[in-house]
């Protein structure tokens, strides 16, 4: 369910993992809906914290296999070293996008998302 405040449309309660995650996305993403204030994330933000969660999901899945298996597979880097940068570069792009990381947290132009985070 969602309100209307200052053409912004709010969610009313905190929105539960699509079930087009994994078990472990799906955790990252009660994780992150979990530490953020209720109000925090709008319906147009869900995508981009599935593809977030899927993200650090690749990304741990990636880590593993290159630590099991080390960073060279015959003469040649591990295929999971690519994986595991691509997955790196998008959740810091999506993490930016739904100001999760810090830095988005203390810019000038994000004084309410401060506020939100304060309570």
């Amino acid at each position: 369910m969602t309100t209307k405040q200052k053409n912004t449309i709010h969610l009313e309660q905190r929105p539960a993992p699509p079930d087009t995650l994994t078990e472990r996305a799906a955790s990252f993403w009660r994780q992150v809906v979990d530490s953020l204030p209720a109000s925090y994330l709008r319906p147009a933000d869900l995508p981009l914290l599935g593809a977030y969660c899927l993200a650090c999901d690749r990304w741990l899945v990636a880590e593993r296999l290159i630590a099991e298996e080390g960073l060279v597979v015959g003469n040649r880097p591990h295929p999971a070293l690519g994986i595991a940068d691509n997955q790196t570069k998008l959740m810091m792009s999506l993490a930016g996008k739904l100001r999760l990381c810090p830095s988005s947290r203390i810019r000038a132009d994000s004084a309410d998302l401060r506020k939100a985070h304060e309570g």
